[in-house]
């Protein structure tokens, strides 16, 4: 997860093509993001908005790999990826999730 993942991920909220409505709704008065470096972003909104800091920890506004996102909604949906302790080992759809040890955490 970087700066452009982040970017990426609030430029895509706000897209009306992948109406994620709930997702902008989290978003407030957002007007634009700008990576300043690999893991800092500045975030405008036209007014204040503290929640945003609060949200944007939700699954809602979930950080997502942009690699991952492009590659299309059925393969990003079957193929979880993430940053934290734990990595999918195995996910049968209304079924179960397995998770296994993240080694890089």
């Amino acid at each position: 997860m970087n700066a452009q993942a982040v970017k990426f991920t609030f430029d895509r909220i706000q897209d009306p093509s992948t109406k994620a409505l709930s997702s902008k709704g989290s978003m407030g008065t957002y007007v634009s993001s700008e990576v300043v470096d690999e893991f800092t972003v500045k975030v405008k909104f036209r007014d204040p908005y503290p929640a945003f800091l609060t949200l944007a920890a939700t699954t809602t506004v979930g950080i997502i790999s942009p690699t991952a996102a492009r590659k299309g909604l059925e393969e990003f949906a079957r193929k979880p990826i993430g940053t934290g302790p734990f990595m999918i080992k195995e996910f049968v759809p209304k079924s179960h999730i397995v998770l296994a040890k993240n080694p890089e955490y």
